[in-house]
């Protein structure tokens, strides 16, 4: 927690300090059942790589995703981007079994899984940031439940870019 906390000050001092730039790198959060801190380099093209660390059920995982953009399209406004994207990811997660008349049980498991991004950044024009919706379907192998899919975890979140 502290380390979003550290990251949402930063980021709302720093645009205050800088023009806006184009893109290169960026840094940035996303909320939500799966609470999350990455960073994103570019490849070629329109596309990037992002390295996100995540917290999500009791545990924690590293993902790796392939991020592609598509802007100014012409069926939605010219500030917002559609990205898209897939990635793996691995990690552990906790859990609690409560019995009766006994002390609760806590377990952990290793995970790995399969990703998807689809989302809309609204990109600020006058400084170097941009917000962020998004839906990040998921599955897990391994933990409490051996299999297990997610259909969407929506957040919403905050780039910065340098």
């Amino acid at each position: 927690m502290k380390h979003f906390l550290l990251l949402i000050t930063v980021m709302a001092l720093l645009p205050c300090m800088l023009p806006a730039q184009s893109y290169e790198r960026a840094l940035g959060i996303r909320s939500g059942s799966s609470r999350s801190i990455f960073y994103e380099t570019p490849n070629d093209g329109l596309s990037s790589y992002r390295f996100m660390l995540s917290e999500r059920n009791g545990g924690q995982n590293v993902a790796i995703m392939k991020i592609f953009r598509r802007y100014k399209m012409p069926e939605i406004p010219e500030y917002l981007t559609f990205y898209y994207g897939y990635g793996a990811h691995a990690g552990y997660v906790r859990w609690k079994e409560e019995y009766d008349n006994r002390a609760d049980r806590h377990f952990s498991a290793p995970i790995a899984g399969l990703d998807a991004i689809v989302g809309l950044s609204y990109d600020f024009t006058e400084i170097p940031v941009s917000l962020t919706i998004d839906a990040r379907p998921y599955f897990d192998y391994g933990g409490a439940n051996i299999f297990s899919i997610s259909p969407g975890d929506i957040c919403l979140g905050a780039i910065l870019y340098f």
